[in-house]
C-alpha cells in the first residue's frame, strides 16, 4: 500500500494530511490539557535552534533538511559538553568528547543499549517488522557467513558480478555517453552484493532490484511518517502504514524459483561445487527459519531487511568516492598501480584486497569528508548512568555523537575540510606507500562512521 506513496503527486498531499494532524493532536494534549511537553531533566541542557513546546517542531523540521549545520553549530558552541536536538516525537543528547566515546565503548547492553536506541529512532519494528528486532537471528547468519571460507571460495563469482554489471551498464563504444552516477553505483553494489546472498540468476532480475528499491524507499517514507505522528496514534495506524506485508509476498514468490536450497543436506553445502557456493547464504538462511510455518515468508522479510540496510550505505560510499576520483583525476594512475599489482602478485583475492592500503585510504578519507550519517553511537540508558568525569544521565534518555562535525575537527585532522587522499596510508615522516596504520574497517574515536564497540558495523 506504501508505495503507491511515493508517486510525485500524492505525497505532498499525504505528508500534510499527517504533519496538520499530528499538530492538532499534539497541542490539544500538550497546550489545552497543559501535559507537561519537556522532561524536566533535559530543561538545563542547551538546545540548537527553539526549544519551546511548539517552536522545538519547527527545529525538528530544519534538522530534516540542514542537519549538518545544526550539528555542527552545537559542537562548535557546546565541544566537550552536551546538547540538545528535537526530533518530532523525542528530544536527542549529543556528546562529543572522546571519553565518554570510550565510556560507550566499555558500556553493556543493559546498561546503554544501541538496538533500543535504534529501533526508537527508526521505528524498525514498524517498518521493517518486529520480527527483525525482537529476533535478529540473520545478524548471527551474516556473520557466520562472512567468515565462512565458501564466502572466500566464491570471491571469483563476485568479480564476475561486477564485471557483469559494469559491461550492462557502461556502454563500450568510442563516443562519451552520460551516465547517472548514483545509479550506476546503485547496481553495481546491488547486484555484486545479491550474488553472494541468492546468486544468480536471481541476483540478475530487474524485478528483484525493482521491488528491494521501491522496499527502502518506502521504509524511509514510513519511518519519516512515524516521526512525525505522535506516539499513542503509533499502534492504531500500523496496519495502515507499514510498507513489508505487501512486499514479502512478492518477494516470496521470487524465492520460490530458489526453494530447494531449503532441503540441502549439510553434505551438499559442504561440498565446494559452484552451485553450492553460490547457495551458502540462502541455505544457511533457511535452516535458520526451518522453526518457523512459511520457511519463504520469513526469508523475504529477512532478505528485504538485509538488503535495505546494506545496499544504500556501501552505494553512497562508492558514489561519495567515484565523485573524489572524478574531481582528482591524477589520482587514477597511482590507485590502478597499487591494484594492478597487487592482482598480479596474488590475484584477486581476500589478501590482495587488504594490501591496497592506498585505495582503502582514499575511500576512507572519502567517508571521512562525505560520511553517510550525521549523528551516530546512538544508545539508549537503560538504567541511570554515569560517565567517567562524572556527568549523569537518567534511564530513557537517548545520546550520540556528531560524526561529521568530529570528522571535520582540526584536533583530529590536520587541513579536516582538505581532501587528503593518502591522509591514513602513510606515517608522517614517510611518503606512501606504507602498510595502513589505520585501515577503513578500524574505527576509532576520531573515525566514527562505522561506530565503534561492540555494535560496530
Amino acid at each position: 500500500m506504501l508505495s503507491s506513496w511515493t508517486q510525485p503527486d500524492t505525497l505532498p498531499s499525504l505528508l500534510f494530511v499527517v504533519c496538520g494532524l499530528s499538530f492538532f493532536i499534539v497541542l490539544h494534549r500538550k497546550v489545552i490539557r497543559k501535559e507537561s511537553f519537556f522532561t524536566t531533566k533535559l530543561d538545563n541542557i542547551p538546545g540548537i535552534g527553539w526549544s519551546g513546546a511548539l517552536a522545538s517542531y519547527l527545529t525538528a523540521i530544519r534538522f530534516l533538511y540542514d542537519a549538518q549545520v545544526m550539528l555542527e553549530n552545537g559542537y562548535r558552541r557546546h565541544h566537550n559538553s552536551a546538547f540538545k536536538i528535537p526530533f518530532f516525537d523525542k528530544w536527542v543528547i549529543v556528546f562529543s568528547d572522546e571519553n565518554k566515546i570510550q565510556d560507550i565503548r566499555r558500556a553493556s547492553n543493559e546498561q546503554l543499549s544501541a538496538t533500543v536506541a535504534l529501533q526508537e529512532l527508526m521505528h524498525f519494528d514498524f517498518s521493517l517488522g518486529a520480527e527483525i528486532s525482537e529476533d535478529p537471528y540473520h545478524v548471527a547468519v551474516i556473520t557466520r557467513f562472512f567468515s565462512d571460507q565458501k564466502m572466500r571460495l566464491n570471491f571469483a563469482g563476485l568479480l564476475d558480478e561486477v564485471e557483469t554489471a559494469l559491461s550492462e551498464q557502461i556502454p563500450i563504444n568510442k563516443e562519451r555517453a552520460k551516465i547517472n552516477a548514483w545509479e550506476l553505483c546503485r547496481i553495481i553494489m546491488f547486484q555484486s552484493q545479491s550474488r553472494l546472498f541468492v546468486g544468480v540468476p536471481l541476483c540478475r532480475k530487474k524485478e528483484y532490484m525493482s521491488l528491494n528499491t521501491q522496499y527502502a524507499v518506502a521504509v524511509m517514507l514510513s519511518i519519516h511518517i512515524m516521526r512525525c505522528i505522535p506516539k499513542f496514534l503509533h499502534k492504531p495506524i500500523r496496519r495502515y502504514l507499514s510498507p513489508f506485508p505487501g512486499y514479502i509476498q512478492k518477494m516470496t514468490k521470487l524465492l520460490q524459483d530458489h526453494a530447494h536450497v531449503c532441503s540441502n543436506t549439510q553434505e551438499q553445502r559442504d561440498s565446494h561445487s559452484p552451485e553450492n557456493i553460490e547457495n551458502v547464504f540462502l541455505t544457511a538462511l533457511a535452516q535458520a527459519t526451518e522453526s518457523h510455518k512459511n520457511i519463504l515468508s520469513e526469508m523475504s522479510m529477512r532478505l528485504l531487511a538485509i538488503n535495505f540496510v546494506s545496499n544504500w550505505t556501501s552505494s553512497l560510499t562508492l558514489n561519495f568516492a567515484l565523485s573524489r576520483l572524478a574531481l582528482s583525476p591524477d589520482l587514477v594512475p597511482v590507485l590502478r598501480q597499487e591494484v594492478e599489482t597487487c592482482i598480479t602478485l596474488q590475484g584477486w583475492s581476500h589478501a590482495s584486497i587488504n594490501n591496497m592500503y592506498l585505495l582503502d585510504s582514499f575511500i576512507k578519507e572519502s567517508q571521512r569528508l562525505s560520511g553517510v550519517v550525521g549523528i551516530s553511537l546512538t544508545r539508549k540508558a537503560m538504567k541511570d548512568f554515569t560517565f567517567s568525569d562524572g556527568t549523569q544521565i537518567s534511564k530513557g534518555t537517548l545520546i550520540a555523537f556528531p560524526v561529521q562535525a568530529i570528522h571535520y575537527d582540526e584536533k583530529n585532522y590536520n587541513n579536516a575540510r582538505s581532501f587528503q587522499p593518502w591522509r591514513f596510508a602513510q606515517d608522517q615522516d614517510n611518503p606512501p606507500p606504507q602498510a595502513s596504520p589505520s585501515p577503513m574497517t578500524s574505527p576509532d574515536t576520531k573515525f566514527l562512521e562505522f561506530g565503534i564497540g561492540r555494535h560496530t558495523w
